[in-house]
């Protein structure tokens, strides 16, 4: 309460000091105002350059990201042509394997055949000089007999020797 006292007699003992007092806290007052008033000039120029460039950027955003998707689509593409490719490359690789597998047995095989066909031709030697003599004897003697028949003016029944005959030479 004494300092409610105290203003209130300020306030009523000296009218001419607190008008003046008045004054100066409304010329502070315009004062603080005008330097609000710069500083909010600033600010706000500061801000709006912020802004701009934060459009800018975001437009750029914007497009970068349209762009991306774009690349995207052709990096999916591009992954699903190499995929592929991979595929194809590594399926080839296995026929191809396989086929030299298959070829390489097939040429083992005929190895084997033809080493089967010499050991039958070694072993068969002896036989095939054995149908050379009877081809040999069956030609001269139904040489022969065909001349005998012939000088007898009689036919002689000498196809199962002649078919005998073809059969050595078909088998030799």
């Amino acid at each position: 309460m004494n300092t409610q006292k105290t203003v209130f007699n300020r306030l009523f003992s000296e009218p001419k000091k607190t008008e003046l007092e008045t004054h100066k806290i409304e010329l502070g007052l315009i004062d603080d105002l005008n330097k609000a008033l710069e500083e909010s000039e600033e600010i706000s120029k500061l801000l709006k350059e912020g802004k701009g460039l934060i459009e800018r950027d975001e437009k750029f955003i914007t497009k970068d990201e349209k762009e991306a998707t774009k690349r995207q689509a052709i990096q999916k593409k591009a992954d699903d042509v190499f995929f592929k490719a991979q595929d194809a490359l590594s399926n080839a690789s296995v026929r191809k394997k396989e086929a030299d597998k298959k070829v390489n047995s097939i040429f083992d095989s005929i190895n084997e055949l033809r080493k089967r066909i010499a050991s039958y031709e070694k072993k068969t030697a002896p036989l095939v000089k054995k149908a050379q003599r009877q081809i040999a004897i069956f030609d001269k003697n139904i040489a022969k007999a065909n001349k005998m028949a012939q000088d007898l003016g009689v036919k002689l029944p000498i196809a199962k020797y002649e078919k005998a005959q073809e059969k050595l030479k078909s088998l030799i």
